[in-house]
């Protein structure tokens, strides 16, 4: 029975990824329009070490590509952290995290560098086997070695809020997730305000108590000045994690 709904799983997915791709190739075909359509596939690769029961540590690298296009034009590098306060039952659903990304992207065969942080702020509503989780985060970006004298030093901002409900089924592994989130941008010479939005699915296989894989799909809408830029996004991710080992209290022994 179990096989029978991986397999489900697995043909689902490269349905839709070929279904989506095969729609972006004829979208870009076709007749330029006001309305965007492109579909990418990301790959992502993370490490996981747990120091105790409120501090961890991720470290993640991720490449980007078009289907429309064989070139990955995104790679990425991120360092996180995340706190989770444990001395009161109130404040046991929140965590507190910070990051560092490091971002190359090719944007008209040229090479950019960009380096991007984050400060998060997470809550976790749990009932039984239903869970709820809010994520606040601002980021900050900038462009390393800008041209233009006017952008030298200059940081763009983004807002973002997510909300995501998954659900823990008995004796299912494929636990399934929704979520969606909106983005507040904030940039000089730039749109600003309500700018994207995401939803979509996700879900993780745990393999071993250390290994796990993940697959996630989500719709993304970008609001431009010419119009509307929609982006289906595949991404497969693959993590290991480890924590620290309580060291054993040696027994003193009295003769």
């Amino acid at each position: 029975m179990i096989n029978q709904k991986v397999y489900f799983i697995h043909s689902l997915f490269f349905l839709l990824v070929f279904s989506f791709s095969s729609h972006a190739q004829k979208s870009s075909k076709g007749k330029s329009s006001d309305v965007d359509i492109d579909v990418e596939l990301w790959g992502n690769l993370s490490y996981n070490y747990k120091f105790n029961k409120s501090w961890e540590l991720t470290v993640s690298t991720q490449a980007r590509a078009k289907l429309t296009s064989p070139e990955f034009d995104q790679f990425l590098v991120e360092v996180e952290t995340q706190y989770n306060p444990r001395f009161h039952k109130l404040v046991k659903p929140i965590k507190i995290g910070v990051g560092l990304r490091y971002i190359g992207a090719l944007d008209d065969n040229d090479y950019e560098n960009h380096l991007r942080l984050h400060a998060d702020f997470l809550y976790r509503f749990k009932f039984k086997r239903l869970h709820l989780d809010y994520r606040l985060r601002g980021q900050f970006k900038d462009e390393l070695k800008r041209k233009d004298d006017i952008y030298k030093n200059y940081w763009t901002k983004d807002l973002r809020n997510r909300i995501e409900v998954g659900y823990d089924f008995k004796k299912w592994k494929f636990d399934p997730e929704v979520f969606f989130e909106l983005f507040f941008h904030d940039e000089l010479g730039a749109l600003n305000g309500f700018t994207k939005c995401r939803a979509g699915v996700k879900t993780n296989y745990k393999i071993t108590s250390n290994h796990s894989l993940g697959v996630k799909y989500f719709m993304e809408i970008g609001m431009q000045y010419y119009g509307a830029n929609y982006n289906h996004v595949v991404v497969l991710s693959y993590q290991y994690k480890t924590k620290s080992k309580k060291k054993k209290k040696k027994k003193v022994r009295f003769k």
